[in-house]
C-alpha cells in the first residue's frame, strides 16, 4: 500500500510539463508563466467542466462509494451542532462557486491533524485539528473556499483519468471505472476504494493545482462576503506550525506550495483584483458557538496566534 501510494504521488507531481526545462521548472516552482507578475493569472477567465473526464453523474456515484468506504476507516463527528455548522458555512460558500448547481457535502473527521481535503462529486472534509487551529470565520472560509476549488476544477476527476495511462494502476483503475460505468456494478467500487484513497488518487495534487484551488478559493470567499485577508492569516499559521510543530500538519497539505509562496500569491491577488470594505466578514458569533462546543468535546487546542505586523498591513 505504501509502494503505491509512493508511486501515485511520483505519478501526480511527474506529469509537469516543466519537467525537463530547468527555466520551466524554476517558473513552475514560483506559480508563473512567461511574463506574469501574478501566479493566478493563468487561471483568470478559465472555464469548467466535466468534458474530457466523466459525466458528472458518473463522478457523484464515485464520490458516494469513496464516502462509503471513507466511513469504514475514519471517524465522521455526528455532533450537529458542528457538523450543521460546517454544512451551513460549506453551503453558502458552495452557491457562490463556480459549481453552483452541484449538491456539496461537508463531514468533519475526529483526526488530530491539520487538514482538510476533497473527492469528486461535492465531498470535503475538515479535521479536527484544523477547527481547534482555526481563529476566525474567514479562515475556515478559505479552507473550505480552497477545496471547493478542487470540486470546481476537477482536479481529483483528472488525477483519476491522468493514472489511467500507467500500466502499474492498470487493474486498479478498471475496477473503479467499472464500478462508476454502471449501476449494476457499482458495488464493485467498494473493493478497491481503499487503495485509491490511500494512494492520494483523489487529494495529492501538483503544486499548480493547489494554486489554482486558492485562487477559486479566495474570489470565492470573496463573493460570499468573507475578508479575504483570512486566507492570509490561515497561511501565516501554517507556516508557524511548518516550523514548530510540524507533525500536525496532514500529509495533504504537505503536497502544497509553501506557505510564504501563498502569502505572497494572495495578498498580490488582494491588491490587484478585490476590493476590501468595512463590511466584510472577518469572524460571527456562530462561529464562536461552534469553537466552545470544540472546547466541550476536549478537540480545542491552545490558539496559534497571527504575527500581528502582518494584521496591522492595510496596504492591500
Amino acid at each position: 500500500m505504501l509502494l503505491l501510494g509512493g508511486l501515485a504521488v511520483g505519478l501526480l507531481s511527474g506529469l509537469s510539463p516543466a519537467n525537463g526545462d530547468p527555466r520551466a521548472r524554476a517558473a513552475d516552482s514560483a506559480g508563473l508563466t512567461s511574463g506574469s507578475r501574478n501566479p493566478y493569472d493563468k487561471f483568470r477567465g478559465a472555464s469548467y467542466s466535466n468534458e474530457g473526464l466523466y459525466p458528472e453523474r458518473d463522478e457523484i456515484r464515485l464520490g458516494q462509494e469513496l464516502h462509503k468506504q471513507l466511513q469504514k476507516e475514519q471517524k465522521i463527528v455526528r455532533d450537529h451542532v458542528l457538523a450543521d455548522y460546517v454544512q451551513r458555512l460549506g453551503e453558502r460558500l458552495a452557491r457562490l462557486s463556480k459549481r453552483r448547481d452541484l449538491d456539496y457535502h461537508f463531514f468533519i473527521l475526529e483526526d488530530p491533524t491539520v487538514n482538510a481535503f476533497a473527492l469528486p462529486g461535492g465531498y470535503i472534509y475538515v479535521h479536527t485539528g484544523l477547527l481547534a487551529t482555526v481563529e476566525s470565520e474567514s479562515e475556515l472560509a478559505s479552507v473550505l473556499g480552497h477545496e471547493i476549488g478542487h470540486v470546481v476544477a476537477r482536479h481529483g476527476l483528472k488525477n483519476f483519468k491522468r493514472a489511467q495511462r500507467y500500466q502499474f494502476l492498470i487493474g486498479l483503475i478498471n475496477l473503479g471505472i467499472g464500478a462508476i460505468g454502471g449501476e449494476s456494478t457499482a458495488a464493485r467500487i467498494g473493493q478497491t476504494a481503499s487503495q485509491l484513497l490511500a494512494a492520494g488518487i483523489f487529494t495529492k495534487h501538483s503544486r499548480d493545482a493547489e494554486r489554482e484551488a486558492d485562487f477559486l478559493g479566495v474570489h470565492n470567499m470573496y463573493a460570499a462576503g468573507y475578508d479575504p485577508r483570512g486566507m492570509i492569516s490561515m497561511f501565516e499559521k501554517l507556516e508557524q506550525i511548518s516550523r514548530r510543530n510540524p507533525d500536525l500538519l496532514g500529509a495533504v497539505f504537505r503536497t502544497h506550495p509553501p506557505a510564504s509562496e501563498r502569502i505572497r500569491n494572495t495578498q498580490a491577488e488582494i491588491t490587484d483584483h478585490l476590493a476590501l470594505a468595512p463590511h466584510l466578514v472577518r469572524d460571527t458569533p456562530t462561529f464562536r458557538m461552534m469553537k466552545q462546543r470544540l472546547q466541550e468535546l476536549g478537540w480545542a487546542r491552545d490558539s496559534i496566534s497571527a504575527p500581528r505586523h502582518r494584521q496591522r498591513s492595510r496596504s492591500f
